[in-house]
């Protein structure tokens, strides 16, 4: 892989570079330089001569496949001929004109994945392999071809968005995406105060949505998965008292409210708790809604895009967060950040409650690595790590990147994600059900529980904070209480640490539970279990959610409440279990000062896991107790609080997991401190308890599950001994395997390979090697057979790949499973064949979209093409079609920006006085207008033109004209004419003179304040929506466009914004009767679609126009 991207970043990126003086040039149609083996490769040759023949080759590089020639004949324009999926082998290929190398490369991948389980990190993808990454987390950033702030004519080219995926396919590395903006903190589209439910927001969101599908679904096989927004959470809004909070709505988002039947007010928690509870259900509903929009925008246009977006923070309520939401996921995906109030092992319960809405679902996640405290030392930071990835696992895992990882080198990385590669394939095909222990999470607590917090809010002034005293302090703390700020995340992580505190404390019970969202109850979810464990329920649950409590008892199951429920639960089994207010007495020791310990070692502790773990490890004998008077098994027995526990289960097998999380503190001096970790070797007695007799076990054990044993009388109690973070695996089986089968065939130019686990059907864990006939390895992949204990998959082998025979092999190592198999494959070798000479792209699309009989402009840029466009108009109004023809001057404007704004932002007018500038020197003195988005005139006292930026130092600035926008560092300031500005040594402009007024963005102020866009740019993830292609442009009509990019501003908007399959110009597809049609989703307004006639002569779009008119049902 790494040799591959070198050589890729060598590749010019300019298509179409024939050697001066040749008449013939290559162009690839499809603007890339990576394929894979199993997709279709185009090439043309532009201007060849009538029936002048060329010999077209390509060449391999490393000599592992046949070379491929073939001869074009031209017609007096341009060939273009097709190489079917399956034709070229694995490699890089050099292109051959009429003998003459081109400058260009093909590179073609397998496109076969290393493991079906995916790890990686934040890291350049060059880096990945040394690490054992086996994907990269890409972002949707810096699409369209421009050129000095437009669109660009030259088309033969990639944006660095575009050569971004174009390298991944390169390297074979898979990606997921995120379309809007990717940060760290209080994440909204483009910018941290935007609305999410405010429409113009909607609108923007929309739009980003078509168009990154367009972009990426040529890219479709390497993208795992797409997604809006890393880590998303509403804005805060203002209270009655002037500040702003977590939970209260902004303005430009009452329509929305209204619309779902909420009568909209700034302070919702002054209202009855019916009221309360339907504006909680709306505002967590945002997220799931909007992103459900996103996806059918995505499918609409892309229908194999899986679409999997992070959804997390269940605590965080008020900022529209709710498990609930990730039933928008085809994939559920979040972030469980640890060291937050819980050690390693708390991620199970992490991960479950983030996939409350369906338990037994795999997650694609995020973790971060250490994020306070000092630098913890190797190899305890590659412990921790061990662990994190071991409980993820445990808790159904699809895939992990971590976020950050100091501390970690590429050593420390693979020694955790390549074991995790090589098993996890088994992890994949298991899954975390048939548990008999449900835990509750109650949306109505948590959200009843903020609103006591949300009303205080509403009087408290800026700057001022709620308290709360807390009487259980850290052990050897100074007082024997201590006070809080608390607020909505503070009141939210305190219903949260009851819930995964008692998950934790269950799990180190030997009791493996879900936390089920309460509304999957009244959906019959409770049949699955035999115990339901509600904990700190101080509100009586909806109607619903309790009759389903109610039946859930009357057919025999078992509740267990804790002491801080006060709702009655007859007949409910009681644990005696000291969770109450575990999130703020952890956050306590947290945010206590070291004077406030007796030692400094006493200080460090309270941030350790240890320490957060404590509130769970303490109360395992009461549960213990408790859930002994229930049904539920536990799957462990073991005199010990420091061992974690799960069980999957498919077909016949199952799969136990005994974790460890033991920590072992140091002796320290008082003046000492200790790490955040702390994890230790191990050694106890344990019994699996719910193997059935006569099982045949096989023990997976070490951090690198390199030792494969049977287990004799797994029945029975045995000693482990665990190394620092290490998950045992216990592979349970009915019988004892017979081995593997083993069959081969040919598919096309592909390798179709079975295995099928004789006498048994369950997962089985191998690892697959392909060699060629020269005995070189080209695959080696993890795998695992499926419930049914098969496993099949097609690798692509290319139609010139070496003759000869290929041998197979699979090994596992549990019970030693291998198996042998040859077959010779005879390639053919590829036969290109022409493409038409008029392309359809999206015919379908195109025929559903007329089949509505839409209202359509003809746009006519040139009129050479008036005929043409008047017969197009007529032969469609024939069909039924209302279209007119319109010059494209009328059809379209430049979108006004900010595109989206803040629900306030400051209008500045002037004061009769200036404010002094203590001495600061005026170096430059001017008028100051913006006449576009972030484009000023300046001038000086005599009307002339002032050069360089706005904001050089020393400047002294007025206002003049429609007044000044200034947009910068995440926030937006307008000036009134006769404002004045001093552009301080940071080059941040302060106002001399101005008074500024809150104001708020509705449309008739955005009207007066937003300008045209002066030039194009690439969104790159920023504060703020720039003008980028396509949707910079305004048009708010379908549109039926002629042409190329030489003759049509709007089809070099949609050409240069790469939302194309592929886009005409004078080398392609080239004179003589050649067009390319293709239907755009939505390139310049909402659901207002644009059908695209691409050629570059009358005669090209004429074939094309009549193409369009066959379509037409």
């Amino acid at each position: 892989m790494k040799a591959a991207l070198q050589r890729i970043a060598t590749i010019a990126l300019a298509f179409v570079l024939s050697l001066p003086g040749t008449a013939a040039e290559i162009v690839l149609p499809q603007n890339r330089t990576a394929f894979f083996t199993a997709e279709p490769i185009e090439i043309a040759v532009a201007d060849l001569d009538d029936n002048e023949k060329v010999l077209v080759e390509l060449k391999p590089q490393d000599k592992v496949a046949m070379a491929v020639s073939f001869q074009v004949k031209g017609d007096g324009g341009t060939v273009c001929l097709s190489l079917s999926a399956g034709s070229l082998a694995p490699g890089q290929y050099d292109v051959f004109l009429g003998g003459v190398k081109q400058r260009q490369t093909i590179t073609v991948s397998r496109g076969v994945h290393s493991s079906t389980f995916y790890v990686s990190q934040t890291i350049n993808e060059r880096q990945l392999e040394e690490s054992a990454g086996n994907f990269a987390v890409s972002n949707a950033f810096s699409f369209g071809i421009l050129d000095q702030g437009r669109a660009s004519e030259n088309l033969r080219r990639m944006s660095p968005g575009m050569q971004a995926q174009d390298r991944l396919i390169g390297a074979d590395v898979p990606s997921l995406i995120y379309m809007y903006y990717t940060g760290y903190v209080l994440h909204k589209p483009w910018g941290v105060n935007k609305s999410w439910a405010a429409e113009h927001m909607t609108e923007a969101m929309r739009l980003f949505n078509f168009h990154v599908a367009q972009r990426l679904r040529r890219f479709g096989p390497n993208i795992l998965s797409v997604g809006t927004i890393d880590e998303p959470g509403l804005s805060w809004g203002e209270t009655p008292a002037g500040d702003s909070a977590s939970g209260y709505p902004a303005w430009d988002e009452a329509l929305w409210y209204e619309a779902r039947g909420w009568r909209f007010a700034n302070d919702p928690a002054s209202r009855p708790d019916d009221d309360w509870l339907k504006y909680a259900a709306i505002r967590t509903s945002i997220l799931g809604e909007q992103n459900t929009v996103a996806k059918k925008d995505l499918q609409q246009v892309w229908p194999d895009v899986v679409f999997s977006t992070d959804l997390y923070a269940p605590h965080a309520m008020m900022d529209g967060t709710d498990p609930w939401n990730q039933t928008v996921n085809d994939i559920p995906s979040t972030h469980v950040f640890l060291d937050w109030g819980g050690g390693k092992l708390s991620v199970i319960g992490g991960m479950y409650l983030e996939k409350a809405h369906d338990p037994t679902a795999k997650v694609a996640h995020a973790m971060n690595g250490q994020l306070f405290g000092k630098r913890v030392p190797q190899p305890q930071m590659r412990y921790a790590y061990h662990l994190m990835l071991n409980s993820m696992m445990a808790a159904g895992l699809r895939s992990n990147w971590w976020l950050n990882f100091g501390g970690m080198t590429a050593e420390d990385l693979t020694a955790v994600n390549e074991p995790a590669q090589r098993l996890g394939p088994l992890f994949i095909e298991m899954s975390p059900s048939d548990h008999d222990t449900a835990l509750l999470w109650s949306f109505t607590e948590i959200a009843m529980r903020l609103k006591d917090i949300t009303r205080k809010e509403a009087t408290k002034k800026t700057g001022e904070q709620i308290k709360l005293m807390v009487a259980d302090m850290p052990e050897n703390a100074v007082s024997d209480k201590g006070e809080l700020d608390i607020n909505a995340y503070s009141v939210g992580t305190n219903y949260k640490s009851q819930v995964l505190n008692m998950h934790q404390a269950l799990n180190r019970a030997g009791y493996p539970a879900h936390i089920v969202h309460e509304r999957l109850l009244p959906q019959g979810i409770l049949k699955n279990y035999k115990t339901l464990v509600i904990i700190g329920q101080t509100f009586d649950m909806p109607d619903d959610v309790q009759e389903a409590i109610d039946q859930f008892v009357a057919g025999g199951g078992k509740l267990v409440v804790d002491d801080t429920t006060t709702v009655e639960f007859p007949d409910a089994v009681t644990a005696q279990a000291d969770l109450k207010d575990a999130g703020y007495r952890w956050n306590l020791g947290f945010v206590l000062k070291e004077d406030q310990f007796k030692t400094k070692r006493d200080a460090s502790y309270a941030q350790t896991n240890h320490f957060m773990d404590s509130f769970a490890r303490n109360v395992v004998p009461e549960i213990k107790e408790a859930m002994a008077k229930t049904g539920s098994q536990p799957v462990i027995r073991a005199d010990t609080t420091w061992l974690g526990c799960e069980r999957h289960v498919a077909g016949e097998g199952e799969m136990h997991l005994v974790i460890n999380a033991h920590e072992q503190l140091p002796t320290l001096a008082d003046d000492a401190q200790y790490y955040i970790y702390n994890y230790a070797p191990y050694e106890t007695t344990v019994r699996l308890n719910r193997i059935a007799p006569g099982r045949v076990v096989y023990a997976i054990e070490g951090l690198d599950w390199s030792r494969v044993t049977p287990v004799a009388g797994p029945n029975e109690p045995q000693t482990l001994r665990f190394e620092p973070g290490e998950m045992k695996v216990f592979l349970v089986a009915p019988r004892r395997p017979e081995g593997i089968d083993l069959s081969l065939a040919t598919a096309g130019h592909s390798l179709r390979v079975m295995a099928t686990l004789k006498n048994l059907k369950m997962p089985w864990p191998f690892t697959l090697r392909v060699t060629d006939p020269a005995g070189e390895e080209i695959i080696r992949i993890h795998r695992a057979t499926g419930d049914d204990g098969l496993y099949q998959e097609t690798l692509p082998i290319g139609a010139n790949a070496l003759a000869g025979d290929y041998s197979v092999e699979t090994h596992s190592s549990v019970a030693d499973l291998k198996a042998l198999s040859t077959i010779r494959i005879v390639p053919s070798g590829p036969t290109p064949q022409p493409v038409p000479s008029v392309r359809v792209f999206d015919g379908e699309a195109i025929k559903d979209f007329l089949a509505g009989k839409p209202q359509i402009i003809i746009a006519l840029a040139a009129e050479e093409y008036r005929s043409l466009a008047t017969d197009l108009a007529h032969s469609l109004r024939s069909k039924g079609i209302a279209v007119t023809v319109k010059p494209e001057s009328v059809a379209w404007h430049k979108a006004a920006y900010p595109r989206v704004w803040d629900p306030y932002f400051d209008v500045y007018s002037p004061e009769p006085k200036d404010r002094s500038l203590d001495d600061r020197e005026v170096k430059r003195r001017a008028t100051i207008e913006t006449i576009g988005y972030n484009h000023h005139r300046l001038q000086d006292e005599s009307g002339n033109e002032v050069a360089g930026r706005w904001d050089e130092p020393g400047s002294l600035l007025t206002v003049t004209g429609r007044g000044c926008v200034i947009e910068a560092g995440g926030r937006l300031d307008a000036y009134e004419a006769g404002c004045k500005l001093y552009v301080d040594d940071r080059r941040r402009g302060e106002a001399v003179n101005g008074k500024p007024t809150k104001t708020k963005a509705t449309p008739d102020v955005r009207a007066r304040w937003g300008r045209p866009w002066h030039s194009l740019q690439h969104h790159v993830g920023g504060h703020h929506l720039v003008p980028q292609l396509p949707e910079a442009y305004r048009a708010d009509e379908h549109l039926i466009l002629l042409g190329d990019s030489r003759t049509s501003e709007l089809v070099r908007a949609v050409q240069g914004s790469e939302l194309l399959l592929q886009v005409a110009d004078e080398k392609y597809p080239g004179p003589r009767g050649k067009a390319l049609v293709s239907f755009v989703w939505s390139p310049f307004a909402v659901e207002k679609n644009v059908i695209l006639i691409a050629a570059t002569d009358a005669e090209g779009l004429r074939a094309g126009t009549d193409r369009l008119v066959d379509i037409v049902r």
